[in-house]
C-alpha cells in the first residue's frame, strides 16, 4: 500500500460540517455547524479557569459557560441570544441536547471525543441520556 503524501492528507481533510438536524423535542429542523480542531482548542480554552496552589497547577472548566458557548456558537439557524439561551434554561433539557450531540457530530468528533464533551455537559437531574 502506498504511503499518504502531505497533500493527500491536506486533499482529503474535512472541514466541519453545517447540517440540519431535526429536534423532534421543538418540532422541527435547526441548522447546526461543527467546530475545527482549532476552534474546539479556544473554545475550551476559554471556558478553563487555571490556578495555581502550592506548585500544582489545575484546571478547571466551567461546564455551564462551555455549554452555552457551544450551543449559541453551534446553532446556525436560528440564532439565539443569550436571553434565548437562559429562557431555554426553564424549559426541558431535551432539545438542547438533542443540538449538542448534532454540533458534536458535526465537529467530526470521535465517540472517545464526544464522551469527553459530553462529560462537561452532564444531564438534568432525572434525565434518561
Amino acid at each position: 500500500m502506498t504511503m499518504l503524501t502531505a497533500e493527500n492528507i491536506m486533499l482529503a481533510a474535512k472541514g466541519p460540517e453545517t447540517v440540519e438536524v431535526d429536534v423532534p423535542e421543538w418540532g422541527g429542523p435547526v441548522k447546526v455547524r461543527g467546530f475545527s480542531r482549532a476552534e474546539v482548542k479556544a473554545l475550551r480554552k476559554r471556558c478553563t479557569t487555571v490556578t495555581t496552589s502550592g506548585g500544582q497547577r489545575s484546571e478547571d472548566i466551567d461546564t455551564d459557560l462551555l455549554e452555552r458557548e457551544m450551543f449559541l456558537e453551534g446553532l446556525v439557524e436560528p440564532k439565539l441570544s443569550r436571553d434565548h439561551w437562559e429562557a431555554l434554561q426553564a424549559k426541558a433539557a431535551g432539545g438542547i441536547e438533542t443540538v449538542l450531540k448534532a454540533i458534536t457530530a458535526a465537529s467530526g468528533l470521535t465517540k472517545a471525543e464526544g464522551a469527553e464533551m459530553k462529560s462537561a455537559f452532564p444531564a438534568a437531574e432525572g434525565e434518561v441520556v
